[in-house]
Parts: structure tokens; C-alpha cells; sequence
């Protein structure tokens, strides 16, 4: 996992850099896995302070997150909070998606002359009615 850090109309300051790796890190990892980039940007305007976060996952999947008020750390906590709401919502919608089968049962349908019937794949009663038909 890559960081970079940009700091606009303000000076470098060590105690952020660790602490938003300290709080991106494992949310980065947990969800992305250790192919990801952040980019963070803080910046000061006036009396509001803001932190842009900018994160691109292996495959090319990209969450943007931002925040703004007078405390910067407490904009990095927002700023993780949200990504950590859209990254799991992401990862919940792949899994469900998975989950979901076209053909809800693993039944056969053997069709006849005489009659109709379901039988399921893996019954023994599977192999009597198609050595039937032939």
C-alpha cells in the first residue's frame, strides 16, 4: 500500500502523516487489500481546514472522501468513516451479488411421453428414470 501526502497553504506535518496512516491503514487493507494507493491532501483556507482523501484500489476502483470544519483531526476521522461506509458498502454488494443464483434449486426436469417429473441432481432415483428413456 502506497501513501502520499500533499499539504496545500500549510506546512508538512509528521504527527498527520502518521496518524492518517495509522487510521487509513488497516481500513485500506481490510477492504483493498495491499495493492491500494491514498492520496491525502490537507489544506487550510482561512479558519477552515479541510482533508481530501483519494483512494484506488488494484482493480482500478476509485472512493473519493472529503471534510471540512476547524479541527483537522477530526475531518480525518470523518474522512475514514466515510470511506469505511463506502467500502463495505461495495464489498456487501459484490458478496450478495454472488450469492444470488440464476436457478434458484439443482432439480432436472425429465420429460416423457407418459409423464412429468422433478427429481433432484444428486438422488439415486437419477439414474433409473433416464436409463428409461434410452
Amino acid at each position: 500500500m502506497m501513501f502520499q501526502f500533499y499539504f496545500k497553504k500549510m506546512g508538512s506535518s509528521e504527527t498527520l502523516k502518521d496518524l492518517s496512516e495509522r487510521k487509513l491503514s488497516d481500513l485500506v487493507e481490510r477492504f483493498i487489500g495491499a495493492n491500494g494507493l491514498v492520496r491525502i491532501t490537507f489544506q487550510t483556507e482561512k479558519k477552515a481546514q479541510r482533508v481530501l482523501c483519494y483512494l484506488q484500489g488494484h482493480n482500478g476502483q476509485i472512493f473519493r472522501a472529503s471534510a471540512s470544519s476547524d479541527n483537522m483531526y477530526a475531518n480525518l476521522d470523518a474522512v475514514a468513516h466515510k470511506l469505511e461506509s463506502q467500502l463495505s458498502k461495495v464489498k456487501t454488494r459484490s458478496t450478495s451479488s454472488k450469492q444470488k443464483t440464476r436457478y434458484p434449486t439443482n432439480r432436472l426436469r425429465l420429460v416423457t411421453d407418459e409423464r412429468e417429473d422433478e427429481i433432484d441432481f444428486w438422488e439415486d432415483e437419477f439414474e433409473t428414470p433416464l436409463r428409461q428413456m434410452h
